[in-house]
């Protein structure tokens, strides 16, 4: 790590080095502290020197009429390079930037460009270069003491106006319980792969559907419906793999409310985003609105000090909104009007105990059955009684992050292997 200069306590920064950070003497650290996140290779934070220079290419060719991905081989593929070019740009502060980013005005050339970091070389040896001053930082992330560097914000894969744009064109592509599939084109876009036609992704990729008929659909088929429409992180994963031939590989990390720690979560996302990953978020909007009737796939284009950047619908939630989503049980709630609209008359309540075991655990039996008591009580037309809401289920999601970069990004490995 890089020492303290003597006269102003600062450390002597790297010319070519943009970010701003401030320097304080670190805690003495406790015999076997782990270190999880500072392990990476020193080639990783050579990089960010290169990655504050980058500029930004339009990747927006067309959502549907791009050519096609290149052969396919048997041995680990390298990612195909995409053409692209470069403009010219004139640097600004990273305090600049910061503004420019609080007021929805971001400069497109000034950002980093996701996809980069596979064609760079670090210089070698790699031994003998200084630690990037952001070695400190990492250093601090396990420790019991706030982060000694705060890394400057924003972090970013699209400008708004970007991010607006490809929305804007993805979102009516599908049909409903299509969240995975959009956040599968936003994956693939913001890695720069060519995509295929909505059919062709439909056919890799078709969501489960909920069952919508109550006269011909029992109580039991409508709730397994509800807990399995859509699509899970794992076959999103599975989905881009095979459609790119692992070109383009992804990793799952699950997320609880009990080890997750905000600040960390939101350090990580942005050292995967400058390091050339696209992160998808699994998340449960019934946390923080119980109007929301379904889990939802969410890409994260950007991170700031404490808000995080999504697509699908185009949000800016604050950490503290979106770590309960993104930590949730697997667990659904449905509607009481569902329930008791899917509720046939002469229907066996029975059939609820043979779904599966974590259907009993959740006394989901227990819960219609008291739901139906309460429409027949002689005061269920009274407003004074307070009606049961909502049926919990369990649910085949598992919230947390997906993590998606190229084959051959030199920090893939490392980048795999956090612990949030």
């Amino acid at each position: 790590m890089t020492s303290p200069n003597e006269n102003n306590n600062n450390p002597s920064p790297d010319p070519d080095d943009n970010y701003v950070y401030t320097w304080r003497e670190p805690p003495e650290e406790e015999e076997g502290t782990s270190r999880q996140l500072a392990d990476l290779p020193s080639s990783f934070f050579q990089f960010f020197q290169h990655s504050t220079q980058r500029q930004t290419q339009d990747c927006f060719g067309g959502i549907s009429g791009v050519e096609e991905a290149g052969n396919s081989s048997s041995a680990p593929p390298a990612a195909t390079e995409s053409e692209s070019t470069s403009s010219g740009s004139t640097s600004k502060s990273s305090s600049d930037l910061e503004e420019d980013f609080i007021e929805g005005d971001f400069v497109e050339n000034n950002l980093p460009q996701l996809g980069q970091p596979a064609s760079v070389q670090p210089p070698s040896p790699i031994s003998s270069l200084p630690p990037h001053p952001r070695q400190a930082y990492l250093d601090s992330l396990n420790a019991s003491t706030p982060p000694l560097i705060t890394p400057p914000p924003p972090h970013l894969i699209w400008t708004l106006e970007q991010a607006r744009k490809l929305t804007t064109s993805t979102t009516s592509q599908f049909g409903p319980s299509s969240c995975g599939l959009t956040s599968l084109t936003h994956i693939l876009t913001s890695l720069h792969h060519p995509l295929p036609s909505p059919a062709t992704l439909l056919s890799l990729l078709p969501p489960s559907l909920r069952s919508s008929d109550p006269t011909t659909t029992p109580l039991h088929t409508y709730l397994i419906s509800r807990s399995r429409a859509g699509t899970t992180h794992s076959q999103i994963i599975t989905a881009i793999q095979t459609l790119t031939n692992n070109k383009i590989v992804g990793k799952f990390f699950p997320l609880n409310h009990h080890t997750t720690n905000p600040s960390k979560l939101l350090t990580t996302l942005a050292t995967w985003i400058d390091a050339g990953c696209a992160p998808l978020a699994t998340l449960n909007p019934q946390k923080i609105s119980t109007l929301a009737d379904a889990w939802h796939h969410q890409m994260i284009y950007g991170v700031d000090a404490n808000t995080v950047l999504l697509t699908n619908p185009l949000e800016k939630i604050p950490i503290d909104e979106f770590l309960p989503q993104i930590t949730s049980e697997s667990v659904l709630l449905i509607k009481r009007e569902d329930v008791l609209k899917f509720h046939q008359q002469n229907y066996d309540l029975r059939l609820l105990t043979r779904i599966g075991q974590e259907w009993n655990e959740m006394n989901v039996l227990g819960t219609v059955s008291h739901m139906l008591h309460e429409e027949e009580s002689p005061h269920s037309t009274t407003t004074t009684i307070k009606k049961t809401p909502h049926l919990p289920i369990p649910a085949e999601y598992t919230a947390g992050i997906s993590v998606f970069c190229s084959w051959d990004n030199p920090f893939r490995e490392s980048l795999f292997n956090f612990v949030i």
